[in-house]
């Protein structure tokens, strides 16, 4: 299934919600990605994380500096949650 994302929200603790069209919420904690520096590295910047845009047609988020995650893998990596309090379900 080809996974869309509809919504984005920058969350404490270097984590995004990722909402995808089928209705899911997921948590996607980047800080294992921010480790491995090179073009994740500036992640660790409140600011510049909350820089990303869905790209057209919701197949991926994607940074100024071209750092890009697809919908599908973030839909696999995500961690559930309660889309009512945006906590671990």
């Amino acid at each position: 299934m080809l996974h869309r994302i509809v919504s984005i929200e920058s969350l404490p603790g270097r984590s995004l919600a990722v909402e995808f069209s089928d209705g899911e919420t997921l948590i996607k904690d980047l800080n294992e990605v921010i480790s491995r520096g090179n073009l994740a590295a500036p992640l660790a910047d409140p600011n510049f994380l909350r820089q990303v845009r869905i790209t057209e047609r919701g197949r991926s988020l994607l940074w100024p500096n071209g750092l890009e995650f697809c919908a599908d893998a973030l839909h696999v990596q995500g961690k559930k949650v309660n889309q009512d309090t945006l906590e671990y379900a």
